[in-house]
């Protein structure tokens, strides 16, 4: 079983308490790091949003957007 490689950049703005994910495709998740408040956008375009995830949740999430965004880029090409 080939084994996919899985990646997503990550950086801070702590000015204002967020962690933004920026995945292939022109996904990116943006967290408030106080409120735990999650926004997914697509080129900029708001496609999802939720509150609190659990770490575990958290992580799984990103995970499943990264292999989302990577089936996309794929299908695009």
């Amino acid at each position: 079983m080939k084994k996919t490689e899985l990646n997503w950049d990550t950086s801070f703005d702590t000015a204002k308490n967020l962690m933004i994910h920026t995945f292939e495709g022109g996904f990116k998740m943006v967290t408030d790091t106080q409120t735990g408040l999650s926004k997914l956008f697509k080129r900029e375009v708001l496609v999802a949003e939720n509150e609190n995830y659990k770490i575990g949740e958290y992580e799984r999430k990103l995970v499943e957007i990264a292999k989302d965004a990577r089936k996309l880029k794929e299908f695009n090409q």
